[in-house]
């Protein structure tokens, strides 16, 4: 089969190699493609688009990996001049199958329109006109407004901007989902959300490869850091990081040592640039809390982390907490589970088909810092309870993510949708 994936970003190791930026995230996308690969069933070929002018391919390890015009623009806003670079590699390669990993930006949708017959199947990752939604994370707009630093008001990208951004392109992803037959899902709230959108979509489940790493390693209570918390992600008000800070104050008046560490980039120190500060009104936002709750010895900002220094911090935590206002499958919580650390999660969107409350986790609900704090002192008060949880988590989430079942979800996938396209 030859297969042609439509990527936001290359993996880094790749980026690198192209003379790219280098993204750190989305690691699933490099696990599936070795997967295939090696599988020896699938020819595969990697595309994204790029700053360039022209169509640049190259052939790395037996993965062809091609770049597109149209740069972050093209993400952004939907452009048909780029889908005369889409048609070009689709002519040239004439895949079976088209798969797209994602929904959010507007090159994906450029892609579609330029692909004749040939079947199509997008992969879901966050749905944009829901995320957009909870974007605010629960803060009132007037408290937005007062934290607006310079930086966003000389880049015009505040909270308010982002979620506008945001909005449009969910606009988008609707075009995009009415104009493909196929998706692959993995929760009920993607498959509800998706069926709203377009009731003649073909829903198929595949479950995501995790990083490497987070195979192997299990979660020990003897060997922890005691009252420890690791969440990730402090970016964005939906990922509900200012929550967790209001229960760590709760939770300090018990355990006075509590200390809370968030991977990703530094968000309330960010630095300057040019003597101006890159601190977004959510970071500063963010400090004031941090400040006005005393909480600044308790808080520690990691800073962007490998996958082997995230199953390190993961390994020594005491809890791992995912306070977000939405989310679909998060692999930072599939990561902390197969590692078998303790969780504790909103419910929230696909969130519950991931954790099963009192047995491989505690669920609770958003915007609730109070019940948060109770859960996370549980965890902290039984080791017995905390080590019969993580071990739980570990056993569900490692039969979720085995290598082989997603690898031939993947491959039945893809020969069930050659298969239709042969029957219309």
């Amino acid at each position: 089969m030859k297969i042609l994936w439509c990527v936001n970003q290359f993996p880094a190791e790749i980026a690198l190699t192209l003379g790219l930026s280098a993204y750190y995230g989305g690691g699933w996308v490099g696990a599936l493609r070795d997967q295939l690969i090696g599988n020896g069933v699938v020819s595969l070929t990697l595309a994204t688009v790029y700053e360039g002018a022209t169509v640049e391919k190259k052939r790395i390890q037996g993965v062809e990996y091609v770049l597109v015009p149209g740069g972050r623009a093209a993400k952004q806003r939907y452009n048909k001049a780029v889908q005369h670079g889409w048609r070009q590699i689709v002519n040239d390669i004439m895949p079976d199958v088209v798969h797209i990993h994602g929904t959010e930006y507007a090159h994906s949708l450029a892609l579609v329109r330029s692909l004749g017959r040939i079947p199509c199947v997008v992969s879901l990752q966050g749905l944009l006109g829901e995320c957009a939604k909870h974007y605010h994370g629960g803060i009132a707009w007037w408290r937005l407004l007062g934290t607006r630093t310079l930086r966003d008001n000389l880049m015009l990208d505040g909270v308010f901007e982002q979620q506008r951004k945001m909005q449009k392109r969910a606009k988008y992803e609707v075009s995009l989902l009415n104009e493909v037959q196929h998706i692959i899902g993995r929760t009920t709230w993607d498959y509800a959300v998706t069926k709203a959108i377009n009731s003649k979509l073909n829903y198929h489940i595949g479950q995501e490869l995790l990083r490497d790493p987070f195979y192997a390693g299990a979660w020990d209570v003897t060997t922890i850091e005691r009252h420890s918390i690791y969440a990730s992600q402090a970016v964005y008000p939906l990922k509900g990081l200012h929550f967790l800070i209001e229960a760590i104050a709760i939770v300090k008046r018990f355990c006075p040592h509590v200390k809370l560490y968030v991977g990703g980039p530094d968000t309330v120190n960010p630095g300057s640039k040019y003597g101006i500060s890159r601190q977004s009104g959510y970071g500063r936002y963010l400090r004031e809390t941090i400040t006005r709750l005393e909480l600044r010895d308790n808080i520690v900002f990691t800073g962007p982390l490998s996958a082997q220094a995230v199953k390190e911090r993961l390994l020594k935590s005491h809890v791992f907490c995912s306070p977000s206002l939405i989310e679909n499958s998060p692999n930072s919580l599939a990561e902390a589970m197969m590692l078998g650390v303790p969780v504790i999660a909103t419910y929230v969107g696909g969130v519950p088909d991931m954790v099963r409350h009192g047995e491989s986790g505690f669920l609770v609900p958003p915007a609730d810092p109070l019940l948060l704090a109770e859960y996370i002192l549980h965890v902290f008060d039984s080791s017995t309870m905390a080590s019969t949880l993580g071990r739980i988590a570990q056993e569900v989430a490692m039969q979720r993510h085995d290598r082989n079942l997603v690898l031939g979800q993947t491959i039945d996938t893809y020969r069930k949708i050659i298969d239709s396209k042969g029957e219309r």
